[in-house]
């Protein structure tokens, strides 16, 4: 459940890397058929891109690489004491 809360989340960005996915999905199924088998990979992986692209925004907008370090200048007055 909080992999689909992750995606709705980030609706506009699940929005938009969903119409380039199914523009490049299009494209591979006029290259390579429309068969069973190629349906379920490009949708597979189109599924599971969605998620990877959910997952990365998420990271980024929560930026967990700046929480809890001091600032240039606390760095610089923390020898001074």
């Amino acid at each position: 459940m909080q992999i689909i809360m992750r995606l709705a989340a980030w609706a506009i960005a699940i929005f938009a890397s969903g119409m380039v996915l199914s523009y490049v999905g299009g494209m591979v199924f006029n290259h390579a058929g429309t068969g069973a088998p190629i349906q379920l990979a490009v949708n597979g992986a189109s599924f599971g891109l969605l998620f990877a692209i959910a997952y990365g925004v998420a990271l980024f907008i929560a930026a967990p690489w700046k929480r809890n370090q001091p600032s240039t200048v606390e760095r610089a007055f923390a020898g001074a004491e």
